[in-house]
């Protein structure tokens, strides 16, 4: 995913290299940059549906991974067992 976007972007800034305009290391900053942005517009939305989904409101609200640490906020109320 990365490396497609990545050298599709550094193929449209090379030009700019040719002219003097971008410095080869300021052109491969910009074409990882794309490259990183079009990965992350990819890959995020099944990222959503592997990792959050799954994670219940109980679960993530009520429950604590370390209950010898007191919770910064206090729990919302339970809509199910209010």
């Amino acid at each position: 995913m990365f490396g497609g976007a990545h050298a599709l972007a550094l193929g449209q800034v090379a030009p700019f290299v040719e002219r003097g305009d971008l410095s080869p290391l300021v052109a491969e900053t910009v074409a990882g940059g794309i490259g990183g942005g079009f990965q992350g517009l990819v890959l995020s939305p099944t990222l959503l549906l592997k990792v959050g989904f799954p994670i219940s409101f109980y679960f993530y609200f009520l429950k604590s991974l370390n209950p010898s640490l007191p919770p910064s906020l206090p729990p919302p109320s339970d809509p199910l067992h209010d």
